[in-house]
């Protein structure tokens, strides 16, 4: 993997961090959110602190261009090229013999127009074109259809760039001055699996994770609370998972240098976080962090890839098929997003170790 400053494609550029946005699935509000979010970014201050590079079908951005009214001073290109501070351009990656996208509903076309436009954006983050990916909303109904095995996105983008080390999805919520960094112990499944999955080790491991990501991303004073599993953790009545394996962990955890406190009552840990008390969360399943998150910061959430070789951001919201191509979809967590990965790349340039765990972890 080319660092930055090292890789030939960067070489005589200014520097500024390039980021890779992908459209996500055009069957649902992925393009318009994305191209929308740009806007917002070329128009505020942030233009000058990156290069901006498209990566998308180039005949639906040009129909969604003019059937939303959505005016973009995009260089169209058909071959990577390195973005440069306060420009545009639009990778595009249409084929002549693909058939048009159905919008309002999955469909295989849409999931083959989304992959061509991730596996671009890995390619060009593998040669140095850009230095963070963002991509906006998938629908993985489209993705399966097209021939892709369900799966994480993270092991997706795992796959593609041909890293096997720790990972985790981290939930990003709150304006720039007050983010709450939600990690989580298990991935999606069956809520009645949760408390054998939840080990001392896993919480442990996982709370070094957040910890080193957070430090990397330049957060300062961190403390991180770990919720328990029910509302009211171990005041509820006798529960093994929350008097023992959590408290235990949380303890080895400090040993270890990690500022962490729990387990927290379920029904407040999210509430005192979002007041300031906490900035960082370790959930112990998904949802548990996703639902009070969305709640509390819907148009500033999204979901950091970790332990990635770059920084990979997308939104925590869907593909909101019924809405796709009325212009009526927010793309404020789209260009949070886009922020979040311009901040990652620069901080990723004062301290190139990747998107990981520290070294040794």
């Amino acid at each position: 993997m080319a660092q930055r400053g090292l890789s030939p494609a960067r070489e005589g550029t200014d520097q500024a961090p390039g980021i890779a946005v992908c459209l996500g699935d055009p069957a649902g509000v992925g393009y318009e959110v994305g191209l929308d979010a740009v806007g917002r970014i070329l128009r505020g201050d942030w233009s000058h602190r990156c290069g901006l590079l498209v990566i998308g079908d180039g005949r639906i951005v040009a129909d969604l261009s003019r059937s939303l009214e959505v005016a973009l001073p995009i260089e169209t290109v058909k071959a990577p090229k390195v973005p440069v501070a306060g420009r545009v351009l639009l990778l595009d990656t249409s084929s002549a013999e693909r058939a048009a996208v159905s919008m309002g509903s999955p469909n295989a076309t849409a999931g083959l127009v989304a992959l061509n436009a991730l596996e671009a954006a890995i390619d060009c983050a593998k040669y140095g074109f850009v230095d963070a990916i963002v991509y906006t909303a998938l629908d993985h109904r489209s993705l399966i259809a097209a021939g892709l095995p369900a799966r994480e996105d993270s092991d997706f983008f795992s796959e593609r760039f041909g890293c096997d080390g720790p990972r985790m999805d981290i939930l990003v919520a709150g304006e720039h001055s007050s983010r709450v960094w939600i990690g989580r112990v298990t991935s999606h499944g069956p809520l009645a699996s949760v408390p054998a999955l939840v080990t001392k080790k896993k919480v442990v491991e996982g709370l070094l994770f957040l910890r080193d990501a957070m430090a990397r991303a330049g957060v300062t004073d961190i403390h991180i609370a770990v919720p328990a599993l029910r509302s009211h953790g171990p005041s509820g009545g006798p529960c093994p998972l929350e008097l023992d394996v959590l408290p235990a962990a949380v303890r080895e955890a400090q040993t270890l240098g990690v500022p962490a406190s729990g387990p927290v009552a379920t029904d407040t840990v999210f509430k005192t976080a979002f007041a300031g008390g906490y900035n960082g969360i370790l959930s112990l399943y998904p949802d548990q962090g996703l639902i009070a998150a969305k709640t509390a910061a819907f148009d500033t959430a999204v979901m950091l890839l970790a332990g990635l070789p770059v920084p990979v951001v997308t939104t925590a919201h869907g593909s909101a098929l019924d809405i796709a191509g009325r212009g009526v979809a927010s793309s404020l967590a789209t260009t949070a997003a886009i922020l979040l990965a311009i901040e990652l790349a620069a901080a990723r340039e004062r301290s190139p170790k990747g998107n990981g765990p520290k070294q040794g972890r």
